[in-house]
């Protein structure tokens, strides 16, 4: 029976011990001197210029092979890379995974209908 009671003792204990510690943390977190968490801002061709007030050296001119008759949809620059959607002539959307620095193609992808697309769902 002695066994129980500090079990039980010990356990009411922790319960106490615990709300405390959410109570304090609610208290820290909602005080006006409390550190403001910022979302951390997507790296973008901006934050990978150099921060001196030196100009950009020149890369020149690059070629970048798309499709014929291809329109430009999108442009956008996330993570140091530059996204590139596309529409051909043909109505297919392809996007294209470039290196800012280069131009050179990194990767791409081309979205073509299907009737049998795994994991979709209508």
């Amino acid at each position: 029976m002695n066994a129980l009671k500090t079990l039980v003792i010990g356990m009411g204990l922790l319960i106490v011990v615990g709300l405390a510690v959410i109570a304090i943390t609610i208290v820290r977190r909602n005080s006006p001197d409390a550190p403001v968490l910022q979302d951390k801002p997507a790296v973008g061709l901006a934050q990978s210029a150099p921060k001196s007030n030196a100009a950009l050296p020149s890369f020149g001119v690059r070629d970048i092979a798309v499709p014929a008759g291809s329109e430009i949809v999108s442009i956008i620059a996330a993570d140091g890379r530059i996204i590139l959607e596309l529409q051909d002539a043909e109505q297919v959307t392809r996007i294209l995974l470039l290196d800012p620095l280069t131009g050179a193609a990194l990767g791409g992808w081309r979205l073509v209908e299907s009737a049998t697309a795994r994991g979709m769902t209508p």
